[in-house]
């Protein structure tokens, strides 16, 4: 091979490797084909505004209700967190319920907070479920205030709640009541911070009363409501009728307000009415009849000891304590006055200025008898804005102790 061949064939070899690079010569490949792009990641801030809206739902997830449905038990049980099991086995925006230990417990959301209204392994008491808005379906039955189990899911229950929403003008589970006592016929109940009575006739039920103080007899004696659901009533003159002498308060040997016909006490535009009616209803033990008297929230002041601002609905169990409610052979001792000089001097501070500027206290009485018999209690009747009289507060103890020196 001369030389003139050995240069030809080299620049042949060299413009054959040019165009191939150029992408316009095929060697049994395609040389056109587009190279993978190289990528890179930028970081770019979020601008707040374009964050889309959290459903209102979901901005608290699950976690959150458990915590704090576990930190209102270990208040309510006295223990430590992580100290005790417990399993949410129902959920709703507004109620709870699961087992805790060796029971159950019952929550209830309250101002924005979980309330534990109920633990334990039996019924739960009709009157914290009812009045939290505890569904039948949740809890099917409880106690009432006479240990009787009420079946909460049907029957006789459901039809009573329909009768009182007919009464009320409502639709059927728009208002909370409880039932206090079931005599197959006869019911007496807690309704709109008041009290009701109905009577079953066939398959219906009607209600006689519902409202504050003591039914007329004409009411309760036309449905033949038993003595012991309804031991008092009002005549047509508006005089109280006992029912029955079992718990006719023996009067007798005791100081009382002036009730009687013509007296300020028989005047319901007064707030020595509701005074009277605070009187017979303690005395009577009918203490269903004082929900409608009592303030909202209610306050029992201890002397020389905190006091206690709860609903009527529970105080009324801590007033039925104080003077053995309970007891079967209970004799009524209570007196009252409105006599200052029979008042005990307590701190020297004016007994009406005692609650603030914002309490308008109208008329106070002094009772003895409480507890054990030993206990005297301070009762205070006040005036709101709209000119309602009410029960506001009560403070007892044994009023004559006198205040610790320093």
């Amino acid at each position: 091979m001369n030389a003139n061949k050995i240069h030809f064939i080299v620049l042949m070899t060299i413009l054959i490797i040019f165009l191939a690079g150029c992408g316009t010569f095929e060697i049994g490949i395609e040389s056109n084909s587009i190279p993978e792009p190289i990528t890179r990641t930028v970081e770019v801030p979020l601008d707040p505004t374009s964050i889309p809206p959290v459903n209102d739902l979901t901005a608290l997830p699950p976690q959150s209700d458990q915590t704090e449905i576990e930190s209102a038990l270990a208040e309510r049980l006295g223990i430590s967190i992580g100290d005790f099991s417990f399993a949410i086995t129902h959920l709703t925006d507004e109620h709870a319920s699961g087992n805790v230990s060796n029971g159950y417990f019952l929550a209830s959301r309250q101002e924005g907070q979980w309330v534990i209204v109920y633990d334990g392994q039996a019924n739960p008491p009709c009157r914290d479920i009812d009045f939290t808005g505890f569904s039948s379906e949740m809890v099917p039955e409880c106690l009432n205030e006479n240990g009787q189990v009420i079946v909460r899911t049907g029957g006789d229950y459901v039809r009573v709640g329909e009768a009182l929403a007919e009464f009320f003008g409502e639709q059927p589970g728009q208002s909370n009541y409880s039932i206090i006592q079931d005599a197959d016929s006869h019911v007496l109940g807690h309704a709109k911070r008041g009290i009701f009575l109905a009577a079953k006739a066939g398959e219906k039920w009607l209600i006689a009363f519902a409202g504050n103080g003591t039914p007329y007899c004409a009411q309760v004696d036309l449905h033949n409501f038993p003595p012991d659901m309804v031991p008092e009533c009002m005549d047509a003159n508006n005089n109280l009728i006992y029912r029955t002498e079992s718990v006719s308060p023996q009067i007798s040997s005791l100081q009382s307000l002036d009730c009687g016909p013509g007296s300020v006490g028989a005047n319901p535009d007064t707030a020595m009415y509701v005074a009277c009616n605070v009187q017979d209803g303690l005395r009577s033990r009918n203490t269903s009849a004082l929900l409608g008297y009592m303030a909202d929230p209610f306050i029992i002041g201890y002397w020389l000891s905190e006091g206690v601002s709860e609903s009527p609905e529970i105080q009324i169990q801590t007033i039925q304590g104080l003077y053995n409610y309970q007891d079967e052979n209970y004799v009524p001792r209570l007196t009252f006055t409105t006599d200052r000089d029979l008042f005990p001097e307590l701190d020297g501070r004016p007994l009406e200025g005692r609650f603030g500027p914002d309490v308008n206290v109208v008329e106070v009485i002094y009772s003895q008898g409480w507890g054990e018999g030993d206990s005297e209690a301070l009762i205070f009747i006040s005036q709101d804005t709209a000119g309602i009289f009410k029960w506001h507060s009560m403070l007892i103890g044994d009023l004559d102790m006198p205040i610790p020196g320093p």
